[in-house]
């Protein structure tokens, strides 16, 4: 309509996460129109993104007490009015969300991930007021927001009740990618010296950032009482953050670091081969 000569959708979003290369990169692979990527806070890697025009520089990261970044406010909204797309969507409320609420364009789609809604808002002191402020503004100058989860839902229609509820959209699995039955060769982890690498070997997985809101401490207690159990039980971590010294050091204190790998975070296209690889997956946030 309005004499475009096809559909255009601009997102803005994390340019090296992956939920922006799983949601961006469908619409660039399967939806009949034309997708532009504004990448927030770091530049997105072509490759994981076929058929979407990545703009370039990207948006630098949002600080509070940078002036830099609220002068770039009036960038992002010029940019946004100049390519003129049929609609705005946005990924992640804080930062994004800010720059994204802040183009004043319309319609305009937020789709919150989680700790920006669930943990932001209540931290405390100057700074995390104003990263509520920031988020609510995000959440109510929007046309329409989505969640991932009804638990998401729950927690963004509690900080923004005049806004109707969000819709929910899972992230979901690509079924033609993470298929067990055609992934013919495992990834092959470097176990500790001392650990169990026979086939009768019980490995849980978890791939994940390394830090606090995720829980990973916990399961590394969970491995060491299951153990006493299961002798064959092992576990990768795979994931940075900072908390990965510390689990190192708590492995070592229960006595199971012959049992729990660190390799670091795991390179996204290798994914499937690694969760192939496991036999349970554990997610102790």
């Amino acid at each position: 309509g309005g004499g475009r000569r096809m559909t255009r959708i601009l997102f803005m979003a994390p340019g090296d996460n992956s939920h922006t290369w799983k949601w961006v990169g469908w619409f660039g692979k399967k939806y009949p129109c034309e997708i532009d990527l504004l990448p927030y806070q770091a530049p997105a890697p072509p490759a994981m993104l076929p058929g979407v025009r990545i703009l370039e520089p990207h948006i630098p990261p949002f600080k509070i007490a940078s002036v830099a970044s609220w002068t770039e406010i009036g960038h992002v909204r010029r940019l946004v009015l100049e390519i003129n797309p049929r609609v705005l969507h946005v990924l992640w409320a804080y930062g994004s969300g800010t720059y994204g609420a802040r183009a004043d364009f319309r319609p305009t789609i937020l789709s919150p991930w989680g700790s920006e809604i669930t943990i932001f808002p209540n931290r405390h002191g100057l700074k995390g007021s104003i990263q509520r402020r920031l988020i609510l503004e995000a959440l109510n100058k929007v046309d329409y927001l989505t969640a991932t989860s009804e638990f998401l839902a729950d927690a963004i229609h509690e900080l923004a009740p005049g806004k109707s509820r969000p819709d929910i959209f899972p992230y979901g699995v690509d079924t033609s990618i993470f298929d067990p039955v055609q992934i013919k060769k495992p990834y092959e982890f470097n176990w500790p010296e001392g650990c169990s690498t026979g086939a009768d070997a019980v490995t849980v997985g978890f791939f994940k950032a390394l830090k606090p809101k995720y829980g990973p401490e916990y399961l590394v207690e969970a491995i060491a009482e299951a153990s006493k159990i299961v002798p064959n039980l092992r576990c990768v971590m795979g994931g940075s953050g900072e908390l990965r010294d510390s689990l190192i050091e708590q492995a070592k204190s229960l006595g199971v670091a012959n049992r729990i790998l660190f390799p670091g975070r795991i390179p996204y296209e290798d994914m499937p081969r690694a969760l192939a690889s496991i036999d349970i997956f554990a997610m102790p946030s």
